[in-house]
């Protein structure tokens, strides 16, 4: 999935829990001491999170057109879905998420302290470019390079890439670790025929595997 992201400099629109039609991008704001708690300890019951992210810049994303949502309670949840589809398009009525602190059987998603970008319900595979945005990743791989023969996205042209640069950050099971740069850049010729014959190899085995004969 990392490979995807960053190979297109591209993040996919999905539906989320409470997003009706509206296909979404999510982002999380947290600190960096958070992010660490998050992989060591996870940040609610649900456990620790792998740790593999890609940092964004803010201040590009809130240019890009993200938003913070908007945590109510339940009894104003539709209230502010109409006013906010009103003042900035029915799809960002998904901005809006429902929170019940202190309750029997709450839902409570503060701690991810949510952005999303909202796309209209009839976008075709909606996506957001974040090219200006990144950052950095955050890998659980020493040296970790995006590998274009992993690109399960069709709508990523593996023969053009966007040239750009980030940091590279490891997280060593207790700490992260500056790890360099990723430099993505389109690959040479030579490249693409590399990528080629790994492509065709490991096709190759997945097949001799279903026919039992490895």
């Amino acid at each position: 999935m990392l490979s995807n992201i960053v190979l297109g400099a591209l993040i996919r629109g999905f539906y989320v829990s409470g997003s009706g039609n509206s296909r979404v991008v999510c982002a999380s704001d947290i600190s960096p001491a958070e992010l660490r708690w998050a992989f060591h300890q996870g940040l609610n019951t649900r456990g620790r999170y792998e740790p593999w992210a890609v940092v964004l810049d803010r201040t590009a994303m809130w240019q890009a057109g993200m938003r913070p949502v908007l945590y109510v309670e339940d009894e104003m949840e539709n209230q502010f879905r109409q006013s906010t589809g009103e003042i900035r398009g029915p799809e960002w009525a998904a901005l809006v998420v429902r929170t019940s602190l202190g309750q029997t059987g709450r839902s409570d998603w503060t701690h991810e302290r949510e952005w999303r970008y909202c796309f209209q319900g009839d976008s075709t595979n909606p996506s957001l470019d974040i090219r200006t945005a990144v950052k950095a990743v955050v890998t659980g791989t020493r040296g970790w390079k995006p590998n274009r023969t992993s690109v399960f996205d069709p709508e990523v042209n593996l023969t053009y890439s966007p040239n750009y640069s980030f940091e590279r950050w490891f997280w060593n099971g207790s700490r992260l670790v500056k790890d360099g740069t990723v430099t993505v850049a389109t690959p040479s010729q030579d490249e693409e025929d590399e990528e080629e014959r790994r492509r065709q190899d490991e096709d190759d085995r997945l097949l001799r595997e279903h026919l039992g004969l490895e």
